[in-house]
């Protein structure tokens, strides 16, 4: 049974996120986020230069960390206001990820990784093979697994972004990798197959 709509007036690809509290956040392709009660009251929105496609983090805090098309990682305090602005080097297709410490690894089309203290300050950022398409994962170590859209899967170190191991998938990967209680990877690719890979690649 249907409990409630709300007509954005444009498409939506972003998937939403779910406050701790049953607030109700996603983004709209005229660059909008939105921020909702669990009843569908409007709490408030948030434009931006260009689309959103990727689903919003939330952080410990309740920091909701977002990427845009107008090459933006944005952090918004949960009454949206804007706690600070990131400006990577292309458009942000993907989710980010909220590993130790608070850390925000993202992506971009630009084929670079990037990570970012809670603060907005970067920690470092490394060069990919290629667009950064999936959401990357992180690991309780602190390890980082991020898919490149020509079928890379590269694992990372949080902390330096020091690369450990890569693994060369036969054809596009596009989906989010999943990990599993004993630290299994998990990803779909293009070929038709899923991929299950041990903690050292």
């Amino acid at each position: 049974t249907k409990l409630w709509h709300f007509y954005t007036g444009t498409s939506i690809q972003s998937s939403a996120a779910i406050g701790a509290h049953g607030q109700v956040y996603f983004g709209t392709d005229s660059g909008k986020l939105y921020c909702f009660y669990a009843d569908g009251r409007g709490m408030w929105e948030y434009p931006t230069r260009d689309r959103i496609v990727a689903s919003p983090a939330i952080g410990a805090d309740g920091t909701i960390y977002f990427g845009s098309y107008d090459a933006t990682l944005y952090a918004m305090a949960p009454e949206g206001i804007e706690r600070w602005s990131f400006q990577a080097d292309g458009p942000i297709a993907s989710s980010p990820a909220i590993g130790p410490r608070g850390i925000i690894v993202f992506g971009s089309l630009n084929k670079r990784l990037f990570a970012v203290r809670p603060d907005g300050i970067k920690i470092w950022d490394v060069k990919m093979s290629s667009q950064v398409v999936a959401s990357p994962a992180i690991a309780p170590d602190g390890t980082v697994y991020a898919p490149t859209a020509d079928g890379l899967v590269t694992a990372l170190n949080v902390y330096d972004g020091e690369v450990k191991w890569e693994f060369e998938a036969p054809n596009r990967v596009v989906s989010s990798p999943a990990i599993g209680h004993d630290g299994t990877i998990y990803f779909g690719c293009f070929d038709g197959h899923l991929y299950a890979l041990t903690p050292e690649g």
